[in-house]
């Protein structure tokens, strides 16, 4: 689904009633306040339902010349464009300094093949989902996967088309003060706490707007997207 100006923005004032963004063809200017309160909504359809952050720049992590980098991310714009998705640019650094884009409402299977066309060895996922918690009380939150596309580095082969890895969930992005491994939004440091040792709350899930996951879920199934 493609957000609309209007649509974005009576999200946002859903929680925060001030604010705006800019639209420019199909990027997006958001601070790091709006971008949580997208996430926030609790709203089971509609809206922000998936979202995906990726770089085109340092191809399988191998540090990339700043100019390389440039013309790297200036071809994802044209293929995000030519493809409808809306994203918003974000800052980081992933052990070399690294601009990505948040995508808003990408599947799975398109992000592994955007990582893939662009020689990413990795690339996020999140697919807003219900969680069943023990006392059947549902929260709505988004499930982070970490999905790797291809090797890191040269020295291994390039993975087949349709081979990748979900290496880890999770279920929140924090501010950090962080000096690696971090993104930055309009100022704000955030990560999400993939591979820190944190596990996934023991719960079951479906995504928000599937009733029949909601009720495999229920009945003690991990309904995956």
């Amino acid at each position: 689904m493609k957000l609309t100006k209007k649509t974005l923005k009576r999200l946002i004032e859903q929680v925060v009633k001030e604010n705006s963004m800019v639209l420019s063809e199909e990027q997006i200017g958001l601070s790091f306040q709006e971008f949580k309160t997208l996430l926030d909504d609790k709203s089971g359809k509609g809206g922000l339902q998936r979202l995906g952050i990726m770089s085109g720049e340092n191809p399988r992590g191998v540090g990339t010349s700043k100019q390389q980098n440039v013309e790297l991310m200036k071809d994802l714009s044209s293929f995000l464009d030519e493809k409808g998705l809306q994203y918003v640019s974000i800052g980081g650094k992933y052990g070399n300094p690294e601009n990505s884009y948040i995508i808003l409402n990408p599947t799975k299977l398109d992000m592994v093949e955007f990582g893939k066309t662009f020689g990413q060895a990795s690339v996020i996922h999140a697919q807003k989902m219900r969680r069943i918690t023990s006392d059947e009380v549902p929260a709505i939150h988004f499930r982070f996967d970490y999905i790797q596309t291809e090797p890191d580095g040269y020295e291994e082969p390039q993975y087949d088309p349709q081979e990748y890895y979900v290496k880890e969930s999770q279920d929140m992005i924090v501010k950090t003060d962080a000096d690696d491994f971090y993104s930055e939004l309009e100022g704000t440091r955030f990560n999400i706490p993939f591979f820190t040792g944190r596990e996934m709350p023991d719960e079951r899930y479906a995504t928000a707007t599937d009733v029949e996951g909601e009720v495999a879920a229920l009945k003690g199934k991990y309904d995956r997207v």
